[in-house]
């Protein structure tokens, strides 16, 4: 489970649990600030991992002439997206979503697809996509169990 601070998860979300009633407030610091919300998750666990000045959420501008928004960036070139069935559940939204991938990888990104339960349930997944880092979750993963 990812656990930060209150101060940490202000830092890099700016958001704040001060609205939220004190007891909750205690329990939700006492367990560690987790959002149910697979990409809001994401972002929290790669910034605690790699940094905040290598990690943006919500961009735009990253194709000239499109007004395309990725759900994650990582360092230049790496694009971390969330595939919700709400969303994609029309024929038309899958064809333009796959076009907008296409756009992306010709202007020299790499997109990785998520789902929400995939990192609802363990956000390190997405470490091996990220270079440097697959070797490091590996052994991370061996120390844990004893086996490569």
């Amino acid at each position: 489970m990812l656990r930060m601070s209150e101060k940490e998860y202000l830092k890099i979300t700016g958001k704040t649990v001060s609205k939220i009633k004190s007891k909750q407030a205690a329990v939700i610091h006492k367990i560690g600030l987790v959002s149910n919300d697979p990409q809001e998750r994401l972002y929290c666990y790669l910034v605690s991992k790699l940094g905040q000045d290598r990690v943006r959420k919500e961009v735009e501008g990253l194709i000239p002439g499109r007004r395309y928004r990725a759900d994650i960036v990582i360092d230049q070139n790496i694009v971390f997206e969330f595939d919700g069935f709400a969303y994609h559940r029309s024929k038309t939204a899958f064809q333009k979503d796959r076009e907008r991938q296409n756009l992306f990888v010709h202007h020299g990104y790499r997109v990785y697809r998520f789902f929400a339960k995939q990192i609802l349930e363990d956000p390190s997944v997405a470490l091996k996509f990220v270079p440097g880092q697959a070797d490091a979750n590996a052994l991370h993963k061996s120390c844990i169990t004893g086996r490569m």
